[in-house]
């Protein structure tokens, strides 16, 4: 039998953390989606200073 791991809310919003430390360190304010292996939303989180133009754009990206 084989046993698929799935990412979980904690793990996704750890790596939401960690996503957000670097786009500080780098100056970048980014949206960040998390999903699972199928490309479902697990989570999603828009820092201050993304423009709606952009929010857009990673939505429609999502379905690629």
């Amino acid at each position: 039998m084989i046993t698929i791991q799935r990412l979980d809310l904690d793990d996704a919003r750890l790596m939401l953390d960690a996503a957000k430390v670097k786009a500080v360190e780098i100056a970048v304010p980014m949206c960040i989606a998390i999903t699972d292996d199928a490309g479902n939303l697990i989570a999603f989180e828009r820092m201050d200073a993304v423009s709606y133009t952009h929010l857009r754009a990673h939505e429609t990206l999502r379905y690629l």
